[in-house]
């Protein structure tokens, strides 16, 4: 009996540290962030512009965004397509997906106003739509969605 005590404490004292560390966790991580390193503001005012089959959204980089340190890399542009045969839940969460991703192009001035940003989409009749638009920093940081825009066509 004396042989097995000090042989299910050392396991013990093997396992302890193990469950301490894995209920001490703080649950979902997120990319890493470099120290003292702002959070990125999101875009504010995207736009929706409806045509023939075609959207354009449009939207301008926040001015505490112009501000940082960091160069702008582009923008991710996310989608939500649902058909308008379905009942329309507004408590459910939008199923984004990334449509794609773009560079960053220096903004040109016209008349000593800068022009917005836009992206091109076609669009089928029958669904709903809901864009947002990130932005994505050189370092890797990448912004919070913009404002929804969502219609249906």
């Amino acid at each position: 009996m004396r042989k097995k005590a000090p042989i299910l404490f050392i396991r013990i004292l093997l396992i302890f540290p193990l469950v301490l560390c894995i209920l001490t966790g703080c649950g979902k991580k997120g990319p890493p962030v470099p120290p003292g390193a702002k959070p990125v503001p999101p875009i504010a005012d995207l736009r929706v512009t409806l045509g023939n089959n075609r959207i354009w959204l449009s939207w301008s980089i926040p001015d505490d965004v112009k501000k940082m340190k960091t160069e702008i890399k582009g923008f991710s542009i996310y989608r939500s397509k649902t058909s308008s045969s379905e009942p329309e839940c507004t408590d459910c969460p939008a199923a984004y997906k990334r449509i794609a991703q773009i560079p960053h192009v220096s903004q040109t001035k016209i008349s000593g106003t800068e022009v917005p940003i836009s992206y091109e989409d076609r669009v089928e009749p029958g669904n709903r739509y809901i864009y947002t638009v990130s932005l994505i920093l050189e370092d890797g940081r990448e912004s919070p969605a913009s404002n929804p825009v969502q219609f249906s066509y």
